[in-house]
Formats: C-alpha cells, structure tokens, sequence
C-alpha cells in the first residue's frame, strides 16, 4: 500500500512548521495562514491549524533505508532531538536497546521522538524491504510516510472489516481487538483501542481528524464513522 498524502490538525503551526522545514529540513510544498504541506519522500503531509481547546496529537512513521537507523539517529541528535527510551516486551517480540527497539513482527528497527505538536513520530528501517543505501543520511533518507495511527473506542474489530472491505489491504500483524496493523512494508494502517498506550509511551490513543489518500486499484471515498476519519482511494491510472 503506497500513502499518498496525510493530513492532520494541530494547535502550534509555525512551531511545527519551523520544526520540520527549518530545523529538520523537510522540504515544504505549498502554505497558507492555516495549513502547509511538506513533503517526506514520496508522501506529502499536511498540517492544518486546529481551533479546540484539546491540543490533537498523532503517531506517525517514515521509511528510511533499512541500513540507515544508526545514522538517522545521530543526525536526529545533531538536530536537537530528543529520542524516546524504549522497553523490552519479550512477549510480543519487542526488544530494546536503548533508545533503538527491533519489533520481530514486522521485522524492523526504530527509533522515536517527539515533535512540537506532541506528535510521536518513528523512523522505521524495515528490513524486508531492499531499499539499502550507501549515501549519507540527510533528509532524502526519509523515504515515505508508512504508517498512520487511528484511535478507536471498543470498535476496532468494525474497523477493521470495514477497511479490509474497502480496500486492497490485509491483515499483517495484531489482536485484532486492541490492536491491528493492516497492509504491508511500504504502507500501514495502525488501528489501536484507546485503552492501549502508543509504545513506546503510556500516552493513550485520542480521536482527532485525519485525512489519508491511498494508491488503490479503484476510486474510493470512506469516512470510519463516527470517527472524523476520511480515507481516499485513487487508482494507478490516476496518479
């Protein structure tokens, strides 16, 4: 599955903004007073200004190379970012070295942080996929966005169905009750119950407003209600 584009609300515009074009260098697509759009990889992300009094925030990841981790982290690090530590959970195959964790199920490695908003974002180095590079890792490293993580009351198994019924995606990975990874290597659905925290922290899902535009083999339109969740999907002939 290949994410086109995501969009997502937040409170702190320019300090997300001056984050990701400024500091990281993502390179940025178009803007107004309310919104801009930069691109990571293959991926635009759009960032949208949220009048409520609750800050949203997110889990998002990005593909790099699947050499790349060590380098990524300190290029993290010589930007100013602060990485998450993370927890071993023999049980679900989880293990950690440090901040670095390796996750058996999906067989990659990541490292996380925070951004201004409190989104928590991954860099993900898969390592089925043959994507391995001998250029250093700047920001053309980011290879796309492969992950997006919707929160769900108690639904997630409706979710889910309906998702795999819209879509050409299936399961790859989870309980199917608290949580479900749907797709492959290049793009995911990440379902999570809001009674599980988003590892590695022990902050809970939240529901807030997410737009994602899919590669898809046919024209589909699908809002998850009652979530504020809108999910398109173009064909090939139309990108």
């Amino acid at each position: 599955m290949k994410i086109l584009s995501v969009e997502l609300a937040i409170t702190c515009l320019s300090k997300v903004k001056q984050f990701y074009i400024d500091n990281l260098g993502f390179s940025l697509r178009s803007q107004s007073t309310d919104t801009f759009t930069m691109l990571a990889g293959s991926t635009d992300i759009t960032f949208i200004s949220a009048n409520t009094e609750q800050d949203p925030y997110y889990h998002i990841a990005m593909n790099i190379p699947k050499n790349k981790l060590p380098e990524a982290k300190k290029w993290l690090l010589e930007k100013g970012c602060q990485l998450l530590p993370t927890t071993t959970i023999e049980n679900a195959g989880i293990h950690a070295d440090g901040d670095t964790v390796f996750f058996d199920a999906v067989n990659a490695e990541s490292i996380y942080f925070y951004d201004p908003a409190g989104n928590l974002v991954e860099l993900i180095a898969r390592q089925n996929l043959e994507n391995a590079s001998t250029n250093p890792f700047t920001i053309n490293s980011i290879l796309n966005i492969s992950e997006v993580a919707f929160a769900f009351d108690q639904n997630l198994p409706d979710a889910m169905q309906t998702i795999c019924s819209h879509f050409d995606v299936s399961p790859y990975t989870g309980d199917e009750k608290t949580f479900q990874i749907l797709g492959d290597d290049q793009g995911m659905f990440i379902l999570g119950d809001t009674s599980r925290a988003w590892y590695p922290t022990q902050r809970l899902p939240e529901v807030h407003p997410i737009r994602m535009t899919i590669l898809g083999k046919q024209q589909v339109d699908l809002q998850l209600k009652p979530y504020p969740y809108f999910i398109e999907s173009i064909p090939n002939t139309k990108y």
